[in-house]
Parts: structure tokens; C-alpha cells; sequence
């Protein structure tokens, strides 16, 4: 019995220093959770820009770069993103900062579909640049929202298709999204929009800061991204399924250890009453497999979801007891 604990115990050890191994050596920057504490302590009272064609009115509670407004000679209701410093190598913070958000501009610009936020214009005043985008959506798709856990299982389902539509355009024309999660989709009227492309990359093209830069949220990332920054297609299934998990189940499909910075993957505690009644129950858990190799493309994840919100009209007993932003018609 002791050899078997002994083994145990070292089978433990080999994997923990492996992880953290891979932790040390990774040259590149990552974002974690003591990264974005410390970014927001730096900017906890940030000034709001003084824009010629913009009226800044005020800051994102979580994020000190980005600005509610309007346009002063319409009164459109606009997002104003600013570029964010960002230590990285022997460049200068501002500079990355600036080019991040020109890509961000460029791969967003290109996409043109219904569920996929379309910025409204890169503006630039007083050597910086500021993402110009239209205010959307009553909600975000967060699962901790009291507003999006009472919606039946077919609004869910059915918000979960578009953004997978989306996203499979955005493959179609080799963009990965890199940071699908609640808080990045807007919902109103039944409808998602797919936001933030602050993460995303351009696949078949080469850009030396940009390949090297890797910013993304450690909850939902795909380990192989995490770890070795290999950029796939796949990496949005693997988020988008975490989120669908949550969504459908209202429980976390992984343990994330703040003491280490690194994440630490293990098998999910399926709730397998609330998933195994949906069909896509069975993609969900393959699109939250540690091996992409294993996970379903998004058109097939798409297809199923579909498929599933079809099967599940929402029932009486299935009604939100409260108006939903979501639900408006």
C-alpha cells in the first residue's frame, strides 16, 4: 500500500513540476489574472479623452482603456477603446499598445456578418489612436447574470448557434477569435453579437510583435494556446464549448489555481443529468477535450446547436418569472 501511495505521490510531482517547467520557459507574455489586477491598480482613476468628433462621458467598470460616448453630431451611442501599454521585449509600452489595437482595427474591419460587431472607424487625434465602435446589446451572455441563467433552454441554445455561425465565418476567412467568453457577446432581441477582437490573429500571415504577443483570458483559453501558443481554429471551440457548458449547466468545466499563474486542466465534474438531455451535450463535452484533435469543427458545433434549440420550445415552467432584456421584442 505504501509503494502505491509512494507512486502516486510522484506520478503527481512529475506532472506539477511539468507544468510549471513549461510556466518558466514559455518566452513570450501571457496574460493571468495578477497581470490584469496589476494593469487595473495602475489605472484606477483613468482620465477620460478629450475627443474633437466624440463626446466622452465615462469608463468601463472593468476595463480602464475603454470609454462609454457619443457622437456629437448625431448622438449615436458609441465604445471608444484606447490603446493599452504593453511590456513586451525591448519595444516601447505606447508603441505596442498602438499597433495591438491598429490589428485589432484591421481583422475586424474584414469580417462582415450579422453577428459579428463592425467597428465604426480607427480614429486618431493627438498621436493616439482610439477603436471608434457602436454601443450594442442590453446584456452580456455571462452566465453569473441572473437575466441569462432564467432564459429557456432554447433562447441559450439558440444564442449559442449564432455566435458559432460567426465564428465559423471568422475560420472561413482565417481569423481565430482567441477570447470567446460571456462577457465577449452582446445580446438583445434574441440576437448575439460576437465582440472584443483584442485577441484575435490572422492565420497565413507573419507579424513580428503580434506573433510573439499572446493576450488571452486563462479561464477559457485552449491549453495548447496556453502553453505552447499554437493558434487554431479549434482554440474557439474549445471556449465557446466551456461557455456552453456553463451556460447549460451553471457550473465551471475547469479549476483554475491562481497561486501557480498557469492553469491546470483536469476532467470536468460533468453534470450529467443537465447535459446527457441534449443531444449537443455529447459535442459539448468533445469541444471541451484537452486534445483539439478530438474536439468537432465549428460548423458541426454549429449544426448541433441548431439541431438542439429546434428540439427545445421553451415550456411554460421554462419562462423567465422576470422581464429579460434578451427576450425583448
Amino acid at each position: 500500500m505504501n509503494c502505491l501511495i509512494s507512486l502516486v505521490l510522484y506520478k503527481f510531482y512529475i506532472n506539477y513540476k511539468n507544468v510549471l517547467t513549461m510556466a518558466e520557459t514559455e518566452p513570450t507574455k501571457t496574460y493571468t489574472r495578477e497581470y490584469e489586477k496589476d494593469a487595473q491598480k495602475k489605472h484606477e482613476k483613468p482620465e477620460l479623452p478629450t475627443l474633437n468628433d466624440y463626446a466622452v462621458h465615462r469608463v468601463h467598470q472593468d476595463h480602464p482603456n475603454v470609454f462609454y460616448g457619443t457622437l456629437k453630431s448625431t448622438g449615436l451611442e458609441v465604445v471608444v477603446k484606447g490603446a493599452t501599454p504593453i511590456k513586451f521585449r525591448n519595444y516601447e509600452a505606447e508603441d505596442v499598445g498602438k499597433i495591438c489595437l491598429c490589428y485589432e482595427h484591421a481583422t475586424q474591419d474584414r469580417l462582415d456578418h450579422g453577428n459579428i460587431l463592425a467597428p465604426l472607424e480607427l480614429y486618431y487625434q493627438d498621436d493616439n489612436f482610439y477603436l471608434i465602435l457602436p454601443k450594442v446589446g442590453k446584456s452580456d451572455l455571462n452566465p453569473d447574470n441572473r437575466a441569462i441563467r432564467l432564459l429557456p433552454d432554447s433562447v441559450k441554445l439558440t444564442l449559442l448557434a449564432q455566435i458559432a455561425n460567426a465564428l465559423a465565418y471568422c475560420h472561413k476567412n482565417e481569423v481565430v477569435h482567441l477570447d470567446v467568453k460571456g462577457k465577449n457577446i452582446r445580446v438583445e432581441n434574441k440576437k448575439a453579437i460576437l465582440i472584443d477582437f483584442g485577441a484575435a490573429r490572422r492565420l497565413g500571415e507573419t507579424h513580428e510583435l503580434m506573433d510573439g504577443l499572446h493576450v488571452s483570458t486563462p479561464d477559457i483559453v485552449a491549453p495548447e494556446h496556453f502553453f505552447s501558443h499554437t493558434i487554431t481554429p479549434s482554440a474557439d471551440v474549445f471556449s465557446l464549448s466551456c461557455l456552453a457548458y456553463k451556460l447549460m449547466t451553471g457550473k465551471e468545466p475547469f479549476m483554475y489555481d491562481d497561486n501557480l499563474e498557469v492553469l491546470i486542466y483536469r476532467k470536468p465534474s460533468h453534470n450529467k443529468e443537465a447535459v446527457e438531455k441534449y443531444k449537443a451535450g455529447e459535442s459539448i463535452r468533445r469541444g471541451m477535450s484537452i486534445n483539439r484533435r478530438e474536439r468537432p469543427g465549428m460548423k458541426e458545433f454549429e449544426e448541433m446547436l441548431k439541431e438542439e434549440a429546434a428540439r427545445w420550445n421553451p415550456l411554460p415552467s421554462e419562462q423567465p418569472s422576470e422581464p429579460s432584456p434578451v427576450l425583448v421584442q
